[in-house]
């Protein structure tokens, strides 16, 4: 679906400057939502590694090619294409190298650039980039002699088999391949079990539904029957349709649907009855609210322009505002915390009350973890006795369908691990842990509230005497991330490594999906712009009075 939706909506556009069809009618094809990394990735451990090896039978022909397979993707890291294309002459034996050819997003003109550079110990030739289309990596020894003894004992039984099968198999006849590992003649509802079919949003509406009138769409012909004005109930129902849809393909629409309800409600109030005009959508996304500033307000305008681009290709007469109608805001600079205003507000959160509770222990815990590893607040909260792993030879968290859905180890200092056995240990004492499986337990029992952390925090800055000047933000806590992102460069600048080539470490710990997102949390302080320019003075080769 991923592919069919752009290719359908080019379509639709080149029907349009060919006026075919009615201008909007592509926004009848909305994208489909997708998650980049939005699990772990599945994996063996070594243990169970070394069992698959061991159990291939090398005694046979076939055994001995299992093994060898397996020790290229679990050794060499190959991918498993790269591995059933490799050929007799890809491994140079007297150096024990393979050559890889034609790889992930490589053409057919590799395999003319390998074979030049055979024989020449896996090296660039002179004058040439290091970012070539083939590949050398050592191999294995073990590899090597499986591949080798299974590739000249039997490369010609191999032949014979090949042989046969091709004299003895009909051409004709031939049945194709099963569907998504199904056999033939598998019934429809056995594959509508295993996957995901967009179903009818609204099956009241089905006796409304009729066929199109024969020839081309015409300027503003509907596929529904009983065309009638536009009215409030005919329009909640299209929200409805529009946003079972979007949740169909994949999207999180429970706030976008309380949106679009209450743009249906503003448009009633209105008593509009005719065609949705820009003027409608604008003024109901800039209403004043003492809860909502600039940035609520951009955000209202896009979901209600998503949802007129889509009712557009059903009423060609819809107006939708135009991109940029609203200023861009700029997000505000966050607010760095010293070494000692965070020990500050450790100290502070371990007189929280009511005393002898586990409400003390919750928030400075909380507060040193989010400081030590930058995680999000939501991730903190979110994280469950299983997520926590402290018993683990090297103690790490595992986050799960965080931001984007996107899920990642984070692997804990061992200070920081000491902290969580702390907190871990005082659950059980005081009793909490049988309450709920949340690592951080509320006084109710329950998971942290959001609203309630954060209020929680304020009181904690005000007491610990943290105030916003004209020069900073005010304190938050997700202030406590950027601090932890800056004071992670300060110290590689200071230890004196190559900070462009750690960034995409940086972010993937902070749980980002490209680097770009990082460099918003950089926030040039003195410190850390007196540090990156000392490391730009040693790369240039001037001297400080110079």
């Amino acid at each position: 679906m991923r592919s069919t939706g752009p290719a359908i909506r080019a379509l639709l556009r080149f029907l349009v400057t060919r006026g075919v069809v009615p201008a909007g009618i592509e926004g009848a094809v909305p994208p489909v939502r997708t998650w980049r990394h939005s699990s772990l990735p599945r994996h063996l451990s070594l243990t169970e590694v070394e069992r698959v090896i061991k159990a291939c039978d090398t005694a046979t022909p076939l055994g001995l090619r299992e093994r060898a397979v397996v020790l290229l993707l679990a050794r060499l890291g190959l991918r498993a294409g790269e591995v059933i294309r490799l050929q007799l002459d890809d491994l140079d034996w007297t150096e024990g190298r393979l050559i890889i050819r034609a790889g992930k997003n490589s053409g057919a003109k590799l395999a003319h650039l390998a074979r030049s550079r055979r024989g020449d110990r896996g090296l660039p030739p002179t004058g040439t980039s290091h970012h070539s289309s083939s590949r050398t990596v050592p191999a294995v020894a073990s590899a090597v002699s499986s591949l080798a003894k299974f590739g000249h004992d039997h490369h010609a039984g191999e032949q014979a088999t090949q042989a046969r099968f091709s004299e003895g198999s009909p051409t004709r006849g031939a049945r194709p391949a099963s569907y998504a590992g199904h056999c033939h003649g598998t019934p429809r509802y056995t594959l509508q079990r295993h996957r995901r079919y967009l179903r009818p949003p609204l099956p009241g509406q089905h006796g409304r539904l009729c066929q199109t009138r024969s020839g081309l769409i015409g300027e503003s012909g509907l596929a529904v029957a009983g065309r009638c004005a536009m009215n409030s109930e005919n329009l909640f129902l299209r929200v409805e349709a529009y946003v079972a849809l979007r949740h169909a393909l994949g999207y999180v629409v429970t706030s976008e649907e309380k949106l679009l309800k209450d743009f249906v409600r503003f448009v009633e109030a209105h008593g509009v009855t005719g065609p949705l005009r820009a003027h409608m959508a604008v003024e109901w996304a800039c209403q004043p609210s003492p809860r909502r500033g600039p940035a609520g307000q951009a955000s209202r305008l896009k979901v209600v322009r998503r949802f007129l681009s889509h009712l557009r290709a059903a009423l060609p007469e819809t107006e939708v505002p135009g991109p940029g109608l609203l200023a861009h805001i700029r997000r505000p600079h966050p607010y760095l915390y010293s070494p000692q205003e965070i020990e500050r507000l450790i100290e502070v959160a371990s007189h929280l009350r009511p005393e002898g509770s586990l409400r003390p222990h919750t928030y400075r815990t909380i507060i040193g973890l989010i400081a030590s590893t930058g995680l999000r607040v939501g991730e903190v909260i979110r994280l469950t006795q299983r997520d926590v792993h402290l018993g683990a030879d090297s103690p790490y968290l595992e986050v799960l369908q965080t931001k984007f859905r996107k899920s990642r180890l984070v692997p804990l200092h061992s200070t920081t691990a000491a902290q969580l056995r702390l907190y871990a240990a005082a659950r059980k004492r005081l009793h909490y842990d049988g309450l709920t499986n949340a690592f951080f337990v509320s006084e109710r029992g329950t998971f942290l509230h959001y609203d309630s952390v954060r209020e929680t925090f304020h009181t904690l800055t005000r007491a610990a005497g943290i105030r916003a000047d004209h020069a900073r933000a005010r304190p938050c806590l997700h202030g406590l991330r950027h601090t932890f992102a800056v004071g992670r460069m300060l110290d590689w600048y200071r230890s004196g490594v190559k900070v462009q080539d750690l960034l995409p470490t940086l972010s993937v710990y902070l749980g980002h999906v490209q680097p770009a997102h990082t460099y918003w949390y950089l926030t040039a302080t003195p410190e850390l712009l007196a540090a990156a320019g000392e490391c730009f003075q040693n790369f240039t080769g001037q001297g400080g009075d110079q």
